[in-house]
C-alpha cells in the first residue's frame, strides 16, 4: 500500500470566480462613472459568469448528475480477456464466455514491445493478426473494445513490461499508426498501465508517464480525431499520485482518467470507509475533487479494472465465491447511486489465471477452465439490470 493520501489543499479560484472577482472591482472603480450602458453590458456578463461556473467549480457537471445528484449517463460495464496472450488459444470461446456475460465492453492489453519487438516499423505480423482477430471478434459480437497500450520494445529502451521508451516521439509514431489503423473498431485507448507502480507503487514517475501520455494522446488524435484517450489506471485511488501527475503537467492529454480501486484488505466489502486510503473504493470522490481542482470536473472516471481475488492461500487471501458474487453486485450498485461521474467500469478478469501469485491468479469471474463462478451469473443478472435500467 502507498502512505494515506494528505488533504488535498485548496484550488486556485476557478476562472469563473476570478471574474467575478474582477468584475465586481471594475464596477466599483468604473462602471459607477460611465454611464448605464456599460452596466448593462456589465451586469448581463456577471450574470453569465455566475451561471456559468468555470472547470475550476464545485458543481457537479450537468452531463454527469442532474439538480439532486442523480447519474444521467448510465454505466457501462466491462471485462477484461487477455485476448493477445494467455487467452489466444482458445480465444473464440472466452469471447463468447465474455459475450454472455451480458457486457457490452472488452478490454484487451496490447505491447507494443511484441508488436514491434524487431525495431521501429518492422510490425509482427504474428502479433498484428491477433489484434486484428480480436477486433473484428468484439464487433461481430457486438461488444466494444478498448486497448490498454503500453511496453516500451528493448529497441526503445524498454527492459520489462512497463518500461518506457527513451523517446516518446516513437510511441507518438506507433500510437498513430495504431488508431489510424483500428479507426471505428476500437471505442477507446488506454495509455499504459498503473504507471504509480512502475519501480514500486506510488513511486512510479509521474513525469516520465506525462511525457508518454502526451505523446500517445497526439499520436491517437492524430491517427482517430474522435476515439477516447484514457489515462493510464493507476492502481487504487492514488490521490497523491494523480496530484503529482496534474502538477507534472498531465491536463488535457486524457478524455477520461482511470483508476484501478482494488480493496485493502482484500476481503474488505466495496463500502468499506476511506478513511482516505488509496486501497478502498469510496475513496473515489477525493479522486473526483482533485479532478475538479485541476479544471477537469466534465471529464468522467473509468474503472478500467476492478474486483475481488478468491484466493484461498498466499500472503493476501480474499473472499469466497459467493461472497465475491455479492461484493461485484454490491459495488455496481455502489458506483450508480453514489459516483455519477464514473461511466465505465471494467471486472479483471473473465476467468482464473494460473501463471502467477495466489492473490493475482483468481479475480476471474470463471475458474480457469472455464466453469462459471457465482460472480458470472452475477456479472449477467447486473448488465440484465443496468440495461432495464437505462
Amino acid at each position: 500500500m502507498t502512505e494515506r493520501p494528505e488533504p488535498s489543499e485548496s484550488p486556485e479560484p476557478s476562472l469563473g470566480a476570478r471574474t467575478r472577482l474582477w468584475l465586481s472591482d471594475w464596477w466599483m472603480t468604473t462602471v459607477l462613472r460611465n454611464g448605464r450602458l456599460i452596466a448593462f453590458v456589465l451586469t448581463a456578463i456577471v450574470a453569465f459568469a455566475a451561471v456559468h461556473p468555470g472547470p475550476g467549480s464545485n458543481k457537479p457537471p450537468s452531463s454527469y448528475s442532474d439538480e439532486t445528484g442523480g447519474r444521467t449517463v448510465p454505466l457501462a460495464l466491462g471485462v477484461t480477456v487477455f485476448s493477445m496472450w494467455r487467452d489466444w488459444d482458445e480465444h473464440e470461446r472466452w469471447f463468447q464466455q465474455a459475450a454472455e456475460s451480458g457486457s457490452k465492453w472488452l478490454r484487451v492489453d496490447v505491447g507494443w514491445c511484441s508488436l514491434e519487438e524487431s525495431g521501429p516499423g518492422l510490425i509482427s505480423q504474428w502479433y498484428q493478426g491477433r489484434l486484428d482477430v480480436t477486433a473484428d471478434t468484439a464487433e461481430k459480437l457486438g461488444m466494444k473494445l478498448v486497448v490498454q497500450l503500453g511496453c516500451a520494445p528493448k529497441w526503445a529502451g524498454g527492459n520489462g513490461f512497463n518500461d518506457y521508451p527513451t523517446d516518446p516521439g516513437q510511441f507518438q509514431r506507433i500510437a498513430r499508426y495504431l488508431a489510424d489503423r483500428y479507426k471505428g473498431r476500437v471505442a477507446a485507448w488506454e495509455i499504459w498501465n498503473e504507471p504509480n507502480c512502475i519501480g514500486g507503487c506510488g513511486n512510479g514517475s509521474p513525469d516520465q508517464f506525462v511525457a508518454v501520455l502526451k505523446a500517445g494522446y497526439r499520436g491517437i488524435k492524430a491517427g482517430d480525431p474522435e476515439v477516447p484517450v484514457v489515462s493510464g489506471g493507476v492502481s487504487g485511488n492514488d490521490v497523491n499520485w494523480l496530484r503529482r501527475m496534474y502538477a507534472a503537467g498531465g491536463a488535457g492529454s486524457f478524455d477520461a482518467l482511470a483508476v484501478h480501486p482494488y480493496q485493502d484488505p482484500a476481503t474488505a466489502a466495496p463500502d468499506a470507509p476511506s478513511q482516505g486510503s488509496t486501497y478502498r473504493l469510496s475513496t473515489l470522490p477525493m479522486v473526483h475533487r482533485l479532478m475538479i481542482a485541476n479544471g477537469d470536473g466534465d471529464k468522467p472516471i473509468w474503472l478500467t479494472e476492478f474486483g475481488w481475488t478468491t484466493a484461498k492461500t498466499g500472503p493476501r487471501p480474499g473472499v469466497d465465491d459467493d461472497t465475491q458474487a455479492r461484493y461485484l453486485q454490491d459495488a455496481v450498485r455502489q458506483i450508480r447511486s453514489q459516483y455519477p461521474y464514473v461511466t465505465h467500469a471494467f471486472w479483471f478478469c473473465l476467468r482464473d489465471r494460473d501463471d502467477s501469485t495466489p492473490y493475482e491468479n483468481n479475480f476471474g469471474l470463471l475458474h480457469v477452465r472455464g466453469s462459471p463462478k457465482p460472480a458470472f451469473a452475477a456479472m449477467q443478472k447486473t448488465n440484465a439490470d443496468l440495461l432495464e435500467n437505462r
